[in-house]
């Protein structure tokens, strides 16, 4: 069985999950806005206050979904990197041990 990383697909897997971040605020502000007229139409104290407070923990879960997606993404950058440089270093021994240290 034979493994095979494509460098460019893992980097370019950097900017999908990058920019999932941003759908992420999108999605909070989103939230966040709506909540937020609903607290304010609602008029009755138990569910403004259940309102506000369904608000408040939404917007934490989308902001802790964006970090995470974040650290993910930075973990793949750092993975490509390290790829790159191996598959490099590799090319650069094989070439050196010449054509019959392949063997």
């Amino acid at each position: 069985m034979s493994m095979s990383v494509n460098t460019n697909e893992l980097s370019a897997g950097v900017n999908k999950v990058a920019s999932l971040f941003g759908d992420c605020e999108t999605a909070t502000s989103g939230v966040v806005e709506v909540l937020g007229g609903m607290t304010s139409a609602a008029g009755h104290p138990g569910l403004t206050s259940a309102l506000t407070g369904f608000t408040e923990s939404s917007a934490k879960a989308l902001l802790s979904t964006g970090k995470a997606l974040t650290f993910i993404a930075a973990g793949l950058k750092q993975n490509a990197t390290e790829y790159a440089k191996t598959e490099s270093s590799n090319t650069s021994n094989i070439n050196a041990a010449g054509p019959h240290g392949a063997r």
